[in-house]
């Protein structure tokens, strides 16, 4: 039995439901931004990192910590850390919001020393090493965690290669931040839930009919799948065919630059796409990004209209039994919430169905949330 436990990044419940669906299992929350997995079936961490855009760190458990007195923790973090070769860098970082007395770390080099073993401590501040300390230098990085009742001693395993995440966030050649930039880590996320819905061992062919600056599609790229995209803007179009040649020069891989059409996302595409589409994940365009109060009822007026005549459109293109991962915009003000649930049921008649309960996820201080669904085509 292994005991894993995952911390997750700024969209915990997009990033657990993409942890699950990759994993196979049901993890069980032990904070906010952390979740655990006991499990007795062999997992790949470092593939399974590679594969994530929600998991920043996997921490796997060494023992068990009885009390939180500081010579029993010292003994814990000795036993482990006198078994390691070479001069040993570690770090201890308490998780547990416990009140445990781990400051003064001389008494644990002491008995380092005493064993024959050289070390040297890093300050990991409250919430343990970043990435990017992690990413260059082999630490041994200690954590204390609480799940449940239970206190234990755990290592880090497994971290988010920030470097390569930053590099397709801000390096790609065409970005346009006036209209707003979905994260890489969220487009990943949609991709893997997609894959995993599509319920079959074939990749999916995913079309994003508002592919802006084609960031969903790179993803889908990185990911094995077939795609393709729209747009109504002539420069997204382009701009998403100078980033997915980029992507694929960059990261030497075996594919072609996908179809790309100069289209809004009602209009039919090509008669060769009809019914090849297993999967549409978009982020469609979700109005002002700091909308006035009184122009919500407008705003959301014409965003139905909008979604309505997509979904339409997307009914020539789907094959049956494919999947939409899409994402809805919600405005919550002191006075009325305005969102687009009553699309829902508009939709139940053209045939598409809810799968799960949608995930809504915002960035701190936003205006417009975005909430994402998850629907099948039945065809």
């Amino acid at each position: 039995m292994s005991t894993y436990y995952f911390q997750l990044g700024n969209t915990p419940q997009l990033s657990v439901l993409e942890l699950e669906y990759l994993t196979k299992n049901k993890l069980e929350p032990v904070s906010n931004q952390l979740y655990s997995l006991k499990t007795e079936d062999e997992i790949d961490i470092t593939a399974l990192q590679r594969e994530s855009g929600g998991l920043v760190k996997t921490y796997q458990w060494l023992a068990n910590i009885e009390t939180t007195s500081p010579s029993e923790i010292e003994s814990r973090i000795v036993e482990y850390l006198a078994n390691q070769t070479g001069k040993v860098i570690f770090s201890v970082t308490n998780l547990s919001y416990e009140k445990i007395e781990i400051d003064d770390l001389a008494a644990i080099k002491k008995q380092l020393t005493a064993q024959d073993v050289k070390s040297r401590y890093l300050d990991s501040g409250k919430r343990g090493l970043t990435a990017a300390v992690l990413s260059h230098q082999k630490v041994h990085e200690l954590v204390i965690i609480k799940d449940q009742e239970q206190l234990i001693l755990a290592k880090t395993v497994s971290i988010q290669d920030i470097d390569d995440w930053t590099k397709r966030d801000r390096h790609k050649p065409y970005a346009d931040r006036k209209k707003g930039m979905l994260p890489p880590k969220v487009a990943r996320m949609m991709v893997n839930i997609a894959k995993n819905l599509f319920e079959s061992n074939k990749y999916p062919n995913i079309h994003d009919p508002f592919c802006g600056s084609g960031t969903i599609l790179m993803e889908a790229l990185m990911m094995g799948c077939s795609a393709s995209g729209s747009d109504l803007d002539v420069n997204s179009v382009r701009g998403s065919e100078d980033n997915l040649g980029w992507l694929i020069d960059e990261y030497k891989l075996d594919k072609k630059i996908p179809p790309l059409y100069l289209l809004d996302a009602a209009q039919p595409l090509p008669t060769s796409t009809a019914n090849k589409i297993n999967a549409i994940v978009t982020e469609p365009f979700m109005g002002k990004p700091r909308p006035q109060e009184r122009e919500l009822k407008n705003i959301f007026k014409g965003l139905y209209r909008t979604y309505l005549g997509a979904f339409k459109n997307w009914t020539k293109i789907l094959r049956p039994g494919g999947i939409v991962v899409i994402i809805f915009p919600l405005v919550e003000t002191e006075n009325q919430t305005y969102d687009l649930n009553k699309l829902i049921d508009k939709l139940s008649q053209l045939g598409y169905t809810t799968m799960s309960q949608p995930v809504t996820y915002s960035r701190p201080q936003a205006i417009v949330k975005r909430q994402l669904h998850f629907l099948r085509y039945k065809g």
